[in-house]
């Protein structure tokens, strides 16, 4: 057994991500953060970029947030910033002395690993979790190699999805019993909300006859939205008397580009750009159809949180999409970068409206069976309790009790 951390004091965990502006993994660490925090954690997060939008949400609910301010951009002075930014972080640690040290993301995980090398004696974490969540298609060969090396270096990887968990075992080579798969799961206000979907529609402008067909994404050219722009077009050119408008929520580099495709294609008066949005619930309340056509996923938050608010789904069948989503079931499954699959969707929907309701009621079934936030939290803190007092070799199949006491084969 490892040495026991003092129960008459609260576990510290520490959390280090790349950055802490909106985006999905961002705010997957929020929510873990304040949950982790509230099963009686001494919780602190620190972001390797300069402080963001949940920087700030996180201070609001009372959580520690520390930043180590290197630059976004890996300008040619980024080495000069890097040096004070690890003299930073390596005090840091000596202030907390974590006992869990959980890091998200490439460049977290990164300095996360060369922590583990080089640190000793105090301020040394007694367990490194490190957490990977994209699939990264195109992933150069020198990315590979430094993300191999940092991820070996941790007691235990966490995966979003099996796709994520397969990709990094067959392409980066990490030992099969070091990774496990802990699906980010979505606040239970979500599944357990009754919305008046009339109303939400009425009080954004929207007309009760119209069909909203709508996404909620970073607009980033990964996530394929010039793909639901496509199909959203030939389904208004091939039924014109459907009364079909897009809602686009999200912001990011690409939003000038669709702007300029949606004018493109004549449909401009038909799309609402709504940009970023923080309460998502009256958005997503307010569609008929909810739509992810990404080129790659891990394991999408905006996918999860339109199926809690039971909404049918049309999503490209890529990453860890088909083991939440079941074709024909709980929504559609198309291939990426195929806007007529799309638009076959679209229409198919529109005019089968109990089957579209039925697969939103599907889809909502499924979330509350295993994908709250709740379900998270048992497996994250039992894998905490796991590394911090167990020595013995982790084994990826493992199942954790809800409460920790031993693992069970």
């Amino acid at each position: 057994m490892k040495e026991r951390v003092d129960q008459d004091q609260d576990i510290k965990v520490l959390y280090l991500i790349t950055g802490l502006d909106f985006g999905g993994t961002e705010a997957s660490v929020m929510r873990l953060a304040a949950g982790i925090r509230q099963r009686g954690y001494d919780v602190c997060v620190c972001s390797i970029k300069r402080p963001g939008y949940i920087a700030g949400e996180l201070s609001r609910i009372g959580i520690r947030v520390e930043s180590l301010f290197l630059p976004s951009n890996k300008c040619l002075t980024y080495p000069v910033f890097f040096i004070p930014a690890y003299i930073k972080w390596r005090k840091l640690l000596m202030k907390e002395r974590p006992d869990i040290l959980h890091s998200f993301l490439f460049q977290a995980n990164m300095l996360a690993g060369i922590t583990k090398r080089f640190q000793r004696g105090q301020g040394k974490a007694k367990a490194f979790i490190s957490s990977v969540r994209c699939i990264e298609i195109e992933k150069p060969g020198w990315k590979i190699i430094l993300d191999r090396w940092a991820l070996n270096k941790s007691d235990l990887t966490l995966a979003v999805s099996h796709a994520v968990m397969r990709r990094y075992l067959d392409r980066e080579h990490l030992r099969g019993g070091k990774v496990r798969v802990v699906y980010h799961g979505v606040e239970s206000i979500f599944a357990e909300k009754q919305i008046d979907t009339s109303r939400e529609r009425l009080k954004l402008g929207f007309c009760k006859e119209e069909n909203i067909i709508g996404t909620v994404a970073r607009l980033h050219r990964d996530k394929g939205v010039e793909t639901l722009l496509e199909g959203a077009a030939l389904a208004i050119k091939s039924q014109p008397g459907v009364r079909l408008k897009l809602l686009i929520i999200g912001d990011g580099p690409e939003k000038g580009r669709l702007s300029n495709m949606a004018k493109r294609l004549g449909i401009m008066d038909r799309v609402i750009f709504a940009g970023f949005q923080p309460d998502i619930i009256p958005w997503i309340s307010s569609l008929d159809i909810f739509c992810l056509t990404s080129r790659e996923e891990g394991m999408p938050q905006s996918l999860l949180e339109a199926m809690a608010l039971g909404k049918p789904l049309i999503a490209t069948n890529v990453g860890g999409v088909d083991e939440v989503v079941k074709d024909q079931i709980s929504g559609l499954l198309v291939h990426p970068e195929d806007p007529e699959a799309v638009c076959r969707g679209i229409l198919f929907l529109i005019k089968n409206p109990e089957k579209a309701l039925d697969m939103g009621k599907n889809g909502r079934d499924a979330i509350k069976r295993g994908f709250l936030i709740n379900n998270t939290l048992d497996q994250i803190e039992s894998i905490y309790q796991y590394c911090l007092y167990c020595d013995h070799k982790l084994d990826s199949n493992l199942m954790f009790d809800k409460k920790f006491q031993c693992p069970k084969t």
